[in-house]
């Protein structure tokens, strides 16, 4: 990596940090581009050079803290736990990080940047594609999911599917993301 790259990806990296740290005293509606660039010490053009939109930065925000809270949780799992239990750990990671984020922080956020389903979605569903595959190859290798579902294809169509679950837990209430949640699991057992 060249200097000039290092020093784009710190700004990148440093833009996102502030992003953040504004989120912890301000709402959603509250944080403008304008104050992450004057916090962040970089130029709107600095801003823009690096992200589309205010919603692209929390679209990533909301998938680092995913990442660090559900994932981290379920790959050092694999091949330890069977499928089943992985994939519904999986499912319950994500609810539980909902419940246990405070009122206005990034899972939120998430509400707010709802109208643009495909970037929120397409965040979420990036860091969850490989992990879901992971699991469903388990699975199968396990005897315990369907032995003739497209892996890609199922991995992909759950990850989007759990994402809208969890907009709608955010939204509304959990009963309906649990019964989801189990709808989805029994969809993939043998």
């Amino acid at each position: 990596m060249t200097n000039r790259e290092q020093q784009a990806q710190q700004t990148y990296e440093h833009i996102l940090q502030t992003a953040e740290e504004l989120l912890a005293h301000c709402t959603y509606e509250e944080l403008s581009i304008s104050t992450i660039c004057e916090k962040a010490g970089v130029s709107k053009g600095g801003f823009y050079h690096h992200f589309s939109s205010k919603d692209q930065i929390i679209a990533i925000l909301i998938g680092r803290q995913m990442q660090e809270h559900v994932y981290t949780q379920i790959e050092p799992q694999l091949g330890k736990k069977d499928a089943k239990s992985l994939l519904h750990l999986y499912m319950q990671a994500g609810l539980d990080f909902l419940k246990n984020s405070p009122k206005d922080t990034l899972a939120r956020c998430w509400l707010a940047i709802s109208q643009n389903g495909e970037l929120a979605t397409s965040q979420l569903s990036i860091l969850s594609f490989e992990l879901l595959q992971n699991i469903l190859n388990q699975g199968i290798k396990e005897g315990s999911f369907q032995k003739d579902i497209d892996i890609p294809f199922f991995a992909q169509f759950l990850a989007a599917t759990y994402t809208g679950i969890l907009f709608h837990a955010v939204s509304f209430n959990d009963d309906f993301a649990n019964k989801s949640m189990e709808l989805i699991y029994e969809m993939v057992m043998e």
